[in-house]
């Protein structure tokens, strides 16, 4: 995995400023109310199906909740597929062994304010799923059902900063994730196995007579 080079981020307008850029790119962005992260609601459930890209509710959004911490949905949505490396939580270690396997090319990332790391990859157009230790101890992946945190917030425990590396998301498109990857994450199994069973004989009479 060759990461892109860490400079300091590029200064975001405001909190609108920066949902309305990742809008514009195709990403649909909702709030999170901190301390407890709970998802507002405008109109309806910014979580469930209430991610947008309409400037119109974007600032409605905003407007309402200016403290918000600012994420962007993932999945087949936005066509984002989010690593998540917790250092705390031997994420290093798997992080490594993935390196090693030749799973993860270079791509856009993004440090957490709580210090985990986000390795953002296309999505590859098969439902993929979101949780925790889904790619070993450490190693949770965000993307259908799921979401990431973004620059500007700043995480309401540990006051850190969510920061892209590079300074922006727009430098470094998303690689492609990994075949083998995608495979192991998808929701339904690519091929499923198919069982041809026998003839019973006594159901094969009952519908000859």
């Amino acid at each position: 995995m060759r990461p892109h080079p860490i400079v300091p981020p590029i200064a975001v307008p405001s909190l609108v400023g920066a949902a309305l850029a990742y809008a514009v790119h195709g990403w649909p962005v909702f709030l999170l109310l901190p301390p407890d992260r709970t998802p507002p609601t405008v109109g309806r459930s910014i979580q469930h199906g209430g991610a947008t890209r309409d400037p119109a509710r974007i600032r409605a959004m905003v407007d309402r909740y200016p403290a918000g911490l600012l994420a962007i949905q993932t999945g087949a949505a936005s066509g984002l597929a989010a690593i998540e490396v917790d250092p705390d939580g031997g994420g290093r270690r798997s992080l490594a062994a993935l390196d090693a396997d030749g799973l993860l090319p270079g791509t856009l990332m993004a440090d957490t304010g709580s210090g985990k790391l986000h390795l953002i990859y296309a999505h590859p157009g098969v439902p993929i799923r979101s949780g925790t230790r889904l790619l070993g101890p450490g190693i949770g992946v965000q993307a259908d059902g799921g979401y990431i945190v973004v620059s500007p917030s700043r995480h309401p425990r540990t006051g850190g900063l969510y920061r892209w590396h590079g300074g922006s998301p727009f430098t470094h498109p998303p690689a492609a994730l990994h075949p083998r990857l995608a495979a192991r994450l998808a929701k339904t199994p690519p091929h499923r196995r198919h069982l041809t069973l026998a003839p019973d004989p006594a159901v094969s009479e009952r519908h000859t007579r």
